[in-house]
């Protein structure tokens, strides 16, 4: 009898939890089958997160390597060997994964998980973030359609970017929704699709749930989608201003402790009947008057600066020097400047 030691290691949990949350059966019913092939694209998939969940930096086209030394029956299935992970059978089980749609293929599996394991899902956290890339592409034209520059959140306007958008659970922030969208794709137009497109796709059994975003989201159009969603308003709708305006007192806000005040408030914007709710932050508070004095005193400084400058200066006549004082005052946001004396001197 020959006997050979092999790694079972954590690999056994993972493959468990894939059988469980139906990972290969559900992508191989979204894919179709392939008589053709010996191991099924859900069973490429499956291997494919055991080898990246193996804490490896190797290429995919090692893959076979990884499972040289694991139980590969065991975790994959009967009749299965490491040679038959190779790169042309991976490299085809991912082109029939993008053929069939990889946002709707993840969004049915995390969803169908997250149900199966009791994941609170009423609350759906929607956002996106950029990943900026270097080099040039062969096909540029081609690249320029996905990868483009946009809105760099990090500040790196130089690098060209793509964008991840994810929808994630109030409860643990489990993934339910992922796509990579355009560098350039506005975010307000990208919300309003995904909830246009969620609440075409929702089932009557689903579950009533609120889409949790960000101002960007908040416009006319964007407020009229026919699912439940919460969000905070743009500093820039005049009635922010307004409503700020009137309760400056805090007299008529709730104290929910020492910190914090609040009043909420029926309004309608866009059409929609809504309801706002004004916060006052007692940290949030301090925290801008500590900074707009700050700023306060930056720009004292820097007139002061100006204004000697300006005074150590000749000038041919008066009208010459209020058109050097004037600029200084309008880039003013704190202070106010006025003019009280010109002195006017001859000189022979």
């Amino acid at each position: 009898m020959e006997l050979k030691a092999l790694d079972l290691h954590h690999y056994g949990l993972i493959a468990g939890i894939c059988d469980e949350i139906m990972v290969e059966a559900d992508i191989n019913k979204l894919t179709g089958s392939d008589l053709q092939r010996k191991i099924s694209i859900g069973t490429c998939v499956k291997a494919m997160i055991i080898n990246g969940m193996g804490y490896t930096t190797r290429p995919m086209y090692l893959a076979h390597q990884f499972f040289n030394t694991k139980p590969i029956e065991h975790l994959l299935g009967e009749g299965i060997i490491a040679d038959d992970l190779n790169d042309d059978t991976l490299g085809r089980a991912l082109d029939r994964l993008y053929e069939n749609d990889c946002t709707k293929i993840f969004s049915h599996i995390a969803l169908n998980a997250a149900k199966q394991q009791n994941v609170n899902r009423k609350f759906r956290h929607l956002d996106t973030t950029n990943l900026q890339v270097h080099g040039e592409y062969e096909d540029e034209d081609k690249a320029m359609q996905f990868i483009s520059f946009g809105y760099a959140k990090q500040g790196r306007v130089d690098l060209k970017q793509f964008l991840i958008s994810m929808m994630v659970s109030n409860d643990g922030g489990i993934p339910l929704y992922a796509q990579a969208i355009p560098g350039n794709t506005s975010d307000s137009v990208h919300f309003r699709e995904v909830l246009k497109m969620m609440q075409s796709n929702i089932k009557d059994n689903e579950d009533k749930f609120y889409a949790v975003l960000d101002c960007a989201f908040y416009n006319e159009e964007a407020v009229k989608v026919n699912i439940p969603w919460i969000s905070r308003v743009p500093e820039k709708i005049k009635q922010i201003s307004e409503l700020k305006a009137k309760h400056a007192d805090l007299k008529d806000m709730m104290s929910l402790n020492d910190n914090y005040k609040v009043i909420e408030m029926p309004m309608k914007y866009g059409e929609i009947e809504q309801r706002w709710v004004l916060v006052y932050s007692k940290p949030a508070h301090d925290r801008a008057e500590k900074s707009v004095k700050a700023l306060v005193k930056k720009e004292k400084l820097e007139i002061e600066k100006a204004i000697k400058k300006v005074h150590s200066t000749e000038y041919n006549c008066r009208e010459d020097a209020e058109k050097a004082i004037l600029p200084v005052g309008k880039k003013l946001k704190y202070h106010k400047l006025e003019i009280e004396h010109i002195k006017e001197q001859k000189k022979l």
